[in-house]
């Protein structure tokens, strides 16, 4: 067993340095934890197996006993069948370590008996102290049996009655000599066996330090899933900040691609303008140019109009050369002034159609200009169009994957709080287990104390009993009252014990699906936990 328990605790105190670490062990080491808890089962059960055997041999090996309790039954009388109607009425045990603790003190309470009718009354009444409370089945029982076994016992008080005389007659020093040194062994023989069941009491205190270890680190586990839930908290707190983050972005960006949408209008609108202003040019310059051609056209039939005028004029005034001399100086000299004028307006229309000539250059090359700009700004406009629909584009797809993302951090929300309030409420159920274990273990070392006051007890009687022996009558009557008392309290021990086994099976069955259950909830909590931990990677 020690062995076992030095086993237990090393593999309790072994672990990990991180959470996953922790778990996995523990899920390795939890066979062997259970099988340990099996084997300390077995243990307990061969232990009280060999104390009802040890009991039965004990009642086999003194028959003598239940004789003699026909003098105890006549001297104690009414009053002694007062103490037993009390002793049965007692409450038995439920729980197995009170079983023991009660076997224990029966066994302790034959060893140690009384000579007077004070020391029995006070051991009775220190046995039915220690004893715990009932369970319901055997109290219904017990109060049922009662009154049959009272009229039993005033049937045997009457037949005790007329028996008294032929014991007392027949009764000599020797026999009382034998059966003193019989029972000085039976006494020798108990306190062997309360030796060793002192150290099986230890055995099982050490049982219980390390059931007090596993308590403890069963409250640091749940501290520990405490804080993790704390950082859950943390960690949800940060992603719902992300998610009002990522929806301001996602509304700057709408408020952004509005802008851009009405800088496009405006750009479109000023780009119908410059073209409408383009059109207005060119038309303007056809006009300018047709004005030009037209007067240019004019000119020049005003030119070839004062030719032939000319022409006519010569060939008239030829006519009269001879006749009008003067006539025709005065002529030369018209014709010469014609001349010059027409010379002079020839080289001014020449110098006009240079000019127009020139404007007409420049036009062209002020036209020109201006479909190269508005070439230049329709690719311009192409190209922010082009730049301004790709960002939009991206900001769509970057809105839809970040509604995507929202949705599925808000998934991730719910289902992390309904884990935290399942993960709550087996905190509960494990706080309150882990208070009734507590006090479990706080009222077995009372019973334990007060045991081992007990034990001093009858050791002090045992002394006492050795130094100032009465006599021999007084100790067999005694002994054979403490011998009935014993076999009714041993019939009560062994219902009790075997009470007390079914409810540790039980107890432990519920143990193991209460391990279970703990470790499912971990294990789902450790996939939801890695779930969230992917997400940003992929986020990024």
């Amino acid at each position: 067993m020690e062995q076992s328990v030095k086993q237990m605790l090393k593999l309790i105190e072994e672990g990990g340095d991180s959470f996953e670490e922790k778990a996995e062990m523990y899920n390795r080491k939890r066979p062997e934890l259970v099988a340990h808890v099996e084997e300390f089962y077995r243990m307990y059960q061969s232990l009280a197996e060999r104390c009802d055997h040890l009991t039965g041999e004990l009642f086999k090996s003194n028959p003598s006993i239940l004789q003699a309790q026909v003098t105890l039954d006549q001297k104690l009388g009414v009053h002694r069948s007062s103490h037993q109607s009390v002793n049965m009425d007692s409450p038995l045990s439920s729980g197995s370590a009170s079983s023991e603790l009660s076997l224990k003190e029966g066994a302790e309470s034959f060893s140690s008996s009384s000579s007077s009718d004070s020391e029995s009354e006070s051991i009775t009444s220190s046995i039915n102290r220690y004893l715990g409370p009932p369970s319901n089945g055997d109290g219904k029982g017990l109060q049922t049996m009662l009154p049959s076994m009272k009229e039993k016992l005033q049937v045997t008080e009457d037949k005790d009655a007329d028996c008294i005389p032929k014991v007392g007659t027949h009764a000599s020093y020797e026999e009382l000599l034998g059966k003193i040194t019989e029972y000085s062994q039976k006494l020798e023989f108990s306190e062997e066996e309360i030796a060793r069941l002192n150290c099986e009491l230890k055995k099982n205190e050490s049982a219980t330090g390390t059931l007090q270890a596993q308590l403890e680190s069963a409250w640091r586990e749940i501290k520990m899933q405490e804080a993790n839930l704390e950082l859950e908290k943390r960690q949800v707190l940060e992603l719902q900040k992300q998610t009002a983050e990522l929806e301001n972005r996602v509304s700057e960006s709408d408020h952004k691609i509005c802008m851009l949408k009405e800088e496009l209008e405006e750009t479109k609108k000023r780009l119908m303008g410059s073209e409408e202003d383009n059109e207005k040019l060119k038309y303007e310059l056809t006009n300018e140019i047709s004005v030009v051609k037209h007067q240019l056209e004019d000119q020049r039939a005003l030119a070839v109009m004062l030719e032939t005028q000319l022409q006519d004029s010569i060939i008239k005034h030829m006519a009269f050369v001879s006749d009008h001399d003067h006539e025709v100086e005065s002529l030369n000299a018209a014709l010469h002034n014609a001349q010059e004028n027409f010379s002079l307006e020839r080289a001014q229309l020449q110098s006009d159609i240079s000019s127009l000539s020139e404007q007409v250059v420049l036009l062209d090359t002020r036209v020109e200009e201006w479909k190269a700009k508005v070439m230049e700004m329709k690719s311009l406009h192409e190209a922010q169009e082009t730049v301004l629909q790709g960002e939009i584009d991206q900001l769509k797809a970057e809105l839809s994957e970040r509604g995507d993302i929202v949705q599925a951090l808000n998934k991730n929300l719910d289902a992390l709080k309904l884990t935290y309030d399942m993960l709550m409420a087996e905190k509960d159920e494990l706080s309150a287990r882990v208070d009734t274990l507590i006090a479990d273990v706080n009222s077995w070392d009372n019973q334990i104390q007060q045991l081992e006051d007990h034990l001093r007890q009858l050791r002090i009687e045992r002394v006492e009993l050795i130094a100032g022996t009465e006599s021999a009558r007084k100790l067999v009557d005694e002994l054979s009252w403490r011998v009935k008392e014993l076999e009714r309290e041993v019939e009560r021990q062994r219902v009790v014990i075997s009470d007390g086994a079914e409810e540790k099976r039980e107890a432990i069955r519920q143990l193991c699906f209460s391990l279970e259950h703990y470790r499912s909830g971990y294990q789902e909590l450790r996939q939801a936990f890695i779930g969230h931990k992917r997400l940003p990677i992929l986020a990024s």
